[in-house]
C-alpha cells in the first residue's frame, strides 16, 4: 500500500508539474503577444485591418498636437465596427466616446467660465467668454452631425464651414495622422482633413492605406 501511495503521490506530482511547466511556457510564448494588444488598446493610435498604423505629420510626431491619453482611448472606442453601409457607399460617424466627450465638456465649459469665481480672470477681454462659448457650441454641433461617406470611387465629407468636399482614390497621395482627433489625406487634387475616431475608421483607414500604396507604386511604374 506504502508504494502505491507513493506511486500515486509522484504521479500527481509530476503531473501538476507538467501542468505548471505547460503554462509557463505558453505564458512565456503568449506573453509578447498579450503585452502588445494591451499597450495597443492603451493607445489613442487606429490601426487599420491588415495591422498598419497611419504615419504621423511632422507635428504628430513632434507632439506639438499635445497628448490625449485616456481620452483618446475613451474617443477610440468603436473604431474597429463595421460602419453603416447601404447601395456601396459607408457612411462614418463619431463614435459614442467622442460623442460623449464633446457633450460632456460642454457643461465643465460652461461653469468654468460663468460660475466658477476665477471664470472671469480666464478670459479678461470683453466678451471673451462668449466668444469662446459660442466656439465650443459649434464644435459640438461639428462633431455630433459629423459624417463622412466613401465608397468604390472616392470619398465625400464637409469641411468647418459645412461645405460638400468630394475627392477620388485614384487621386490620394498620403493619409497621416496629426496625433490629435484628426486624419489628413493629401490628394492631387488638394487636401482633407477628417475626424479621426468614427465608426468603421479600421476599414476606411485599410482601403485608403491600399490606394495611396497602389498610387504610389502607379506613379512611380
Amino acid at each position: 500500500m506504502d508504494l502505491f501511495a507513493n506511486s500515486f503521490v509522484i504521479g500527481v506530482a509530476a503531473l501538476l508539474g507538467g501542468i505548471i511547466l505547460g503554462a509557463v511556457i505558453c505564458l512565456a510564448t503568449l506573453l509578447p503577444a498579450l503585452l502588445e494588444k494591451v499597450k495597443e488598446a492603451q493607445s489613442a493610435d487606429i490601426l487599420d485591418r491588415k495591422g498598419r498604423r497611419t504615419e504621423k505629420t511632422a507635428g504628430g510626431k513632434m507632439g506639438l498636437g499635445g497628448k490625449l491619453g485616456n481620452v483618446g482611448v475613451i474617443a477610440k472606442a468603436g473604431t474597429q465596427a463595421q460602419a453603416p453601409t447601404s447601395l456601396g457607399t459607408s457612411v462614418l460617424r463619431p463614435t459614442i466616446g467622442l460623442r460623449m466627450i464633446s457633450i460632456l465638456l460642454t457643461p465643465v465649459a460652461v461653469y468654468l467660465l460663468f460660475f466658477h469665481p476665477m471664470g472671469p480672470e480666464m478670459i479678461p477681454f470683453p466678451y471673451g467668454r462668449e466668444v469662446v462659448m459660442a466656439i465650443l457650441i459649434y464644435a459640438l454641433i461639428y462633431i455630433q452631425t459629423y459624417e463622412v461617406r466613401y465608397d468604390r470611387d472616392g470619398i465625400v465629407t464637409r469641411d468647418g464651414f459645412f461645405r460638400r468636399k468630394e475627392f477620388k482614390w485614384g487621386d490620394l497621395i498620403s493619409v497621416k495622422d496629426r496625433g490629435t482627433y484628426e486624419q489628413v489625406l493629401k490628394f492631387e487634387t488638394g487636401k482633407m482633413t477628417m475626424q479621426k475616431y468614427l465608426v468603421g475608421m479600421a476599414d476606411f483607414l485599410t482601403l485608403a492605406h491600399d490606394h495611396s500604396e497602389r498610387n504610389k507604386q502607379l506613379s512611380h511604374a
